[in-house]
């Protein structure tokens, strides 16, 4: 073999790339917001769960967040280990692992800033 071409990765095609002076170029001239692709679109595939700001914010702190009906909107397949959280306004928040044991979700990846410090 002389080569090999990756052409998917995951819910990523070799149809949507970009050649890498492109890329380079839109990013000199200040122009790279419309080559990006939202951060969650890696995760697509792990089911989600929706979190209240006060619990979004104690998982970017590390903490760990215990559900309860009012605070947390399960998916169907709330079972998983991994599920990718969102905040009120569907903001990623990143990965959590379900902690069933516990009664909550343990921060896993988080990439996440509260609503009044990214204004700051």
């Amino acid at each position: 073999m002389n080569g090999l071409v990756r052409t998917k990765s995951g819910p990523f095609n070799i149809e949507d790339a970009i050649p890498l002076d492109e890329a380079e170029e839109k990013f000199r001239m200040k122009e790279f917001q419309d080559i990006l692709i939202p951060l969650d679109t890696a995760v697509s595939h792990l089911p989600f769960v929706n979190v209240t700001y006060e619990q979004a914010k104690d998982l970017s702190h590390g903490k760990l967040i215990y559900s309860n009906e009012n605070s947390i909107v399960y998916t169907d397949q709330n079972h998983s280990e991994r599920l990718r959280a969102y905040d009120p306004n569907g903001q990623f928040v990143g990965i959590v692992q379900n902690q069933q044991d516990l009664g909550g979700f343990k921060p896993e990846k988080i990439f996440y800033s509260s609503p009044q410090t990214r204004n700051l």
